[in-house]
């Protein structure tokens, strides 16, 4: 279901520090959003129970945590980090190494190894666009949510605007897909449609650039597995 993980070892074959170089680029010129917006988004929805799909080098999530510790929301954050691709772990292996309260593990979306109902909170940070089937990868992440919990996720779209900063947003997009970097941009309408199908509600909604960021509840009276073919 995922990007072939040869392709995969090509896109991150790099150290950590280039993987979050190249990460800031795509998020300016691409995305057309800044680091900031992303913290703040993520950094409101960490708990206890948290799932970190994928955590990448550790940088974004470091950053959230240390804005909750500044800044607020407080409260314990404790959870598991998963990436895909193993060499991407060593960055945050490094910067987690001293901190008891997070587990880091490889992990595929379509192949999560927790039971139903685990976590409170469920953050897809600038991952979502490696899913290539993103109604099965909803679903997957609808089943090991707790019900009343929620998922954030930031979902890259394609340009609907034309101009010089949208050609060259496309051609980056284009680019990353050639890499292995990315599988595909999404346009809002099939997510609203994978949230519906998975059995989510949307209870945020915000356009950044070319993505938008959303907020998902998993409705408190559901629980279990879904069908998530």
């Amino acid at each position: 279901m995922s990007i072939q993980t040869k392709d995969l070892k090509k896109a991150y074959d790099s150290p950590s520090w280039w993987y979050d170089l190249r990460g800031l680029f795509i998020l300016t010129f691409a995305y057309h959003d800044t680091l900031w917006s992303e913290i703040r988004f993520f950094a409101k929805n960490y708990s206890d129970e948290h799932l970190e799909m994928a955590i990448g080098s550790g940088t974004l999530t470091l950053l959230c945590l240390l804005k909750r510790k500044l800044l607020g929301p407080r409260g314990k954050v404790a959870g598991i980090g998963l990436d895909y691709v193993p060499s991407m772990l060593a960055g945050a292996e490094w910067k987690f190494k001293f901190n008891s309260n997070w587990q880091l593990a490889v992990g595929d979306v379509y192949a999560l190894p927790y039971e139903d109902n685990k976590f409170q909170t469920i953050n897809v940070a600038n991952a979502f666009h490696c899913f290539p089937d993103p109604k099965a990868a909803m679903g997957c992440l609808f089943r090991v949510l707790k019900p009343g919990g929620t998922l954030a996720v930031n979902v890259m779209h394609w340009p609907t605007q034309d101009g010089l900063l949208s050609r060259l947003s496309r051609w980056i997009m284009e680019w990353t897909i050639r890499k292995g970097i990315l599988y595909s941009p999404y346009a809002p309408e099939l997510i609203r449609e994978a949230a519906a199908r998975a059995g989510f509600e949307i209870t945020h909604e915000s356009p950044h650039g070319n993505s938008v960021y959303w907020l998902l509840k998993k409705p408190a009276s559901q629980a279990g597995l879904i069908n998530s073919a």
